[in-house]
């Protein structure tokens, strides 16, 4: 996902969604996903926020996208000669259940559910193990 400065794009649209500033969000969303694959806190944000504006058209274009092109992955995993079975298989489930993650949050969303969502922001996810809270390190 592209950054402005050190802020990642998500972190932004996350304040917009606690914030219930979907307008906004949704525009900024629509240019990053025509770019960059979804993951599913990312789908369940949008949908939700397409939902909410009235925008039910978008948010069911945005959900068959959205399935349709994991499945194309799905299928180009299938015939990666370039990457060991093991690894094949796992990126093939990994998909499979974000697929189903994909129903399973439309679903919830048209009945009216607001998906939950974690804001941690990129800074504080990542690791540089000095000071990281993840490793206890004391160090800074």
């Amino acid at each position: 996902m592209k950054s402005i400065g050190t802020i990642d794009y998500i972190d932004i649209l996350k304040i917009y969604y606690f914030n219930e500033s979907f307008t906004k969000a949704t525009e900024l969303l629509k240019m990053a996903f025509e770019v960059y694959l979804v993951s599913p806190t990312e789908f369940g944000m949008y949908e939700y926020m397409l939902m909410r504006s009235n925008m039910l058209q978008e948010a069911n274009r945005f959900y068959k996208t959205t399935i349709k092109n994991n499945k194309e992955s799905i299928q180009d995993a299938s015939n990666d000669t370039e990457i060991d079975e093991d690894n094949k298989n796992a990126l093939i489930k990994t998909l499979s259940i974000e697929v189903q993650q994909y129903d399973f949050l439309y679903n919830q969303i048209k009945n009216g559910d607001k998906p939950l969502i974690v804001f941690e922001p990129q800074i504080e996810e990542e690791c540089y193990l000095f000071g990281c809270p993840h490793h206890e390190s004391q160090d800074s």
